[in-house]
C-alpha cells in the first residue's frame, strides 16, 4: 500500500475519535446539569422550612410586642393573667400531658403567621392565679415575671386565586421576662433637686423663730415657719412650659421668695426682717456619679462633673427642663453663668465628663409614703420600738434595744432574720429633725443607729431615721437595703454645736468624736419623706470622701459637704458607684416605686418550641 493511502485512513480515522470525545463531553455537561437540577429540587424544602421557621420567630417577636404595649397602657394588664377571649393570652399548657393544643392564637394581619402567649407562674403554683397574681407570678426576691410566647408560619395549602391558610408550618418559642423600674436601677435617683425644707430652720435661719409676713401665705392667712413655707413653695418641680422669656406657669423655685421676720437672739432687739429663697443644689466639678442616675426634676450643674461609667449608663431627666423659650426643652440648668440660669436646650456638651447617655422627658418614678410594707414582713424578734443600734456582724446581729413586746436587750446577737426583715417602729416620737444635733431631743422615735459588716441579705427599715457611725461594708455576695421613711444620716457630731448652729458656718465648730473620716456605705439606700444627708454638713473641717457601693434614692437633695469647684470646705467629697448587681439581686422586700412600669429585662428562644 502506498504511503499516500496509509495517510488518507489515519486522517478519516481521526474524525470517528472526535466525535467520540464530543459526545463524552455532550454527556457529562447532561450529567452535570442533572445533578444541578436535582440539588436546586432537593434544597426547595430546606429554603422553604427556613423562610417558615424565620416567619415563626417574627410572629413570636410581633406577640411579645403586642403585650409589651398592652402592659405600657396599663401596668396592671399582667396581673389580669390569661383575661378575656379575644387577647390570645393563656395559661400554660404542658404539651407532654395533654396533646391538644388549648391555646388561643392571634393571627398577623397578613395571615402568614400566628401567635399566642401563655403565662409562665412560679412555684408551687400552676396557674397564674388571678385572685392573687402576685404570689403567683412575681418571682420571690426579683421583681420580675415570665410569659412564653410561641409564633407558627401558616401554610397556603390552596392556590393563588383561592388561597387556604392553615396553621401547619414551624413553631418557635420565646421566654420573656418582665422587671419593673426600680430604684435600684440606679445609682442616684431625686425627686426633688432642692434643700430638704425641713433643714430649713438650721440651714436658712439658724437660731431664729421665723414667720412670714401676715397675708403672705396664699393657701390661708395662718403665718407659716421657714419650714412649712420651704415645703408649699420648693417642693415642686422646676420645670414649667414657657411663653417668650417668662413662664406661663408656676413660678421657678428660684423665684419663689420667704418674705418675715425673725424674732431676734438677744432680747429687747427689735425682730429683724428676713427674705429667704428656694436652695438649689448644684453637681459641680469634683462630683462622681459611677452609674445610671434618675431625677424627676431638672439638675443644676456647673462646671464638669462626672455621670455615668459608659454609654451603657443612662442619665434620666424627666424635665422637659427650665425652658424660658417657646417649645424649645431644657433638660438641665447651669448655675455657672449668675443668678439667671444659662438656657441650654438639650445640650450636654458643656458637661465635658460626662460618659453616659442622656434621655429626656423620662416618665417620673413616685416614691411610696412609707415604708409599712415592710414593717408588716418583720417577725416579732427582729421588730423593735425606739433607737436601736444594730452592728452587722459575721455571726449574726449585735443588737441593743427594745422590741415591740417590751423586751429589752443589750448588745446581744440575735442571729440574722430568715426572711430578711428588720423594722424598727416609733414608740413616741414627736419631735422634728434639726441639722444641729439631731437626736438630742428624739426620744421615742424609730431610729436605726448602723454600723459593721454583714454577710447575709437583709434589709433595715425605720419608721424615723437611719443614722450610719460607722463604715458598713459588705462580705460575700450578699446585699443589703437601708430604708427611711424619714432621713437616713451620717454621724457627724461637732464641738461649738451653737456656733454652728447660730451662723451655720465652720468657725469655731471643730470635727467631735464619732466623725468618720472617709466613709464607706456598701448598700441601697431609700428615703421616702426625707434625704441622704451627713448631719452638720456646714460645719468642722473636710473629711475626706463618702463612698457609696450601691444606690442612693432619695426625696430631696441631700447636702453631705460645702466647697467651691473641687475643693471641699467642710463634709465629703462624693464618690457614688453602683452595684449592677442590684439590677437582678434585690435585698429583702425592697420597695419599688408607685405604679412602676414594666420593661422587658431579658428574652430568649425555648428550644423546643412548644
Amino acid at each position: 500500500m502506498s504511503l499516500r493511502k496509509i495517510l488518507t485512513r489515519l486522517r478519516r480515522a481521526e474524525h470517528g475519535f472526535s466525535m467520540v470525545v464530543t459526545m463524552g463531553a455532550i454527556s457529562m455537561m447532561l450529567i452535570s446539569s442533572a445533578i444541578a437540577v436535582q440539588s436546586v429540587l432537593s434544597d426547595q424544602p430546606v429554603g422553604a422550612n427556613d423562610r417558615d421557621r424565620k416567619a415563626a420567630y417574627a410572629a413570636a417577636e410581633a406577640g411579645l410586642q403586642v403585650y409589651v404595649h398592652k402592659l405600657i397602657d396599663d401596668n396592671t394588664y399582667w396581673a389580669k393573667c390569661d383575661g378575656a377571649p379575644g387577647n390570645g393570652l393563656n395559661q400554660p399548657w404542658d404539651k407532654t400531658k395533654n396533646a391538644t393544643d388549648p391555646r388561643e392564637w392571634m393571627n398577623l394581619p397578613d395571615n402568614s403567621a400566628r401567635w399566642t402567649i401563655e403565662m409562665l407562674p412560679v412555684s408551687p403554683y400552676k396557674i397564674c392565679d388571678v385572685k392573687n397574681p402576685e404570689a403567683s407570678m412575681i418571682s420571690p426576691g426579683t421583681p420580675t415575671f415570665r410569659i412564653r410566647i410561641t409564633g407558627q408560619a401558616v401554610i397556603n395549602s390552596g392556590t393563588d386565586s383561592a388561597p387556604k391558610y392553615v396553621p401547619a408550618g414551624p413553631k418557635r418559642s420565646l421566654i420573656a421576662t418582665f422587671k419593673r423600674k426600680s430604684f435600684l436601677d440606679y445609682i442616684y435617683f431625686t425627686d426633688f433637686e432642692t434643700l430638704d425644707p425641713a433643714t430649713f430652720p438650721t440651714a436658712l435661719a439658724p437660731g431664729k423663730t421665723t414667720l412670714e409676713y401676715a397675708g403672705n401665705n396664699p393657701n390661708g392667712t395662718t403665718q407659716r415657719d421657714v419650714a412649712a413655707w420651704g415645703q408649699d413653695a420648693c417642693a415642686n418641680y422646676v420645670y414649667v412650659k414657657a411663653v417668650g422669656n417668662r413662664p406661663d406657669g408656676p413660678q421657678y423655685r428660684t423665684d419663689q421668695r420667704f418674705k418675715g421676720t425673725a424674732t431676734a437672739t438677744t432680747t429687747g432687739a427689735k425682730p429683724a426682717a428676713v427674705t429667704y429663697s428656694c436652695t438649689e443644689i448644684t453637681f459641680s466639678d469634683n462630683d462622681v456619679i459611677q452609674g445610671p442616675f434618675h431625677t424627676n426634676d431638672t439638675p443644676q450643674i456647673c462646671g464638669s462633673p462626672t455621670f455615668g461609667r459608659s454609654p451603657a449608663d443612662v442619665i434620666e431627666i424627666s424635665g422637659p427642663g427650665d425652658t424660658r423659650i417657646t417649645d424649645k426643652t431644657q433638660s438641665w440648668r447651669n448655675n455657672c453663668a449668675g443668678s439667671v440660669p444659662d438656657v441650654n436646650f438639650e445640650d450636654t456638651t458643656k458637661i465635658k465628663s460626662t460618659v453616659g447617655t442622656w434621655k429626656f422627658n423620662q416618665k417620673k418614678l413616685a416614691l411610696p409614703k412609707s415604708n409599712t410594707s415592710i414593717k408588716a414582713e418583720a417577725d416579732p424578734a427582729y421588730s423593735f420600738i425606739g433607737r436601736t443600734t444594730l452592728n452587722l456582724t459575721s455571726s449574726g446581729i449585735i443588737a441593743t434595744g427594745t422590741r415591740k413586746d417590751g423586751t429589752t436587750i443589750t448588745k446581744q446577737n440575735i442571729g440574722y432574720p430568715s426572711n430578711g426583715v428588720v423594722y424598727v417602729d416609733n414608740q413616741s416620737c414627736t419631735a422634728t429633725y434639726s441639722t444641729a444635733q439631731p437626736d438630742l431631743t428624739r426620744t421615742g422615735c424609730g431610729i436605726a443607729v448602723v454600723s459593721g459588716t454583714y454577710n447575709t441579705d437583709l434589709t433595715i427599715a425605720a419608721a424615723d431615721d437611719i443614722l450610719i457611725t460607722d463604715n458598713v461594708l459588705r462580705s460575700g455576695t450578699a446585699v443589703l437595703g437601708l430604708v427611711a421613711n424619714n432621713f437616713i444620716r451620717v454621724n457627724h457630731p461637732v464641738t461649738n454645736q451653737s456656733g454652728c448652729a447660730t451662723d451655720g458656718s465652720s468657725s469655731g465648730a471643730a470635727n467631735a468624736t464619732g466623725s468618720i473620716t472617709n466613709l464607706e456605705i456598701d448598700a441601697a439606700l431609700l428615703t421616702l419623706a426625707h434625704s441622704f444627708i451627713v448631719d452638720n454638713w456646714k460645719c468642722g473641717n473636710p473629711l475626706g470622701t463618702l463612698t457609696v457601693n450601691g444606690a442612693i434614692a432619695q426625696k430631696f437633695r441631700g447636702p453631705v459637704a460645702t466647697g467651691s469647684g473641687k475643693t471641699t470646705s467642710t463634709g465629703y467629697v462624693k464618690n457614688y458607684v453602683y452595684d449592677d448587681r442590684l439590677r437582678v439581686h434585690i435585698p429583702p422586700k425592697f420597695i419599688d416605686p408607685v405604679e412602676s412600669a414594666w420593661g422587658i429585662q431579658t428574652y430568649q428562644e425555648q428550644v423546643p418550641a412548644w
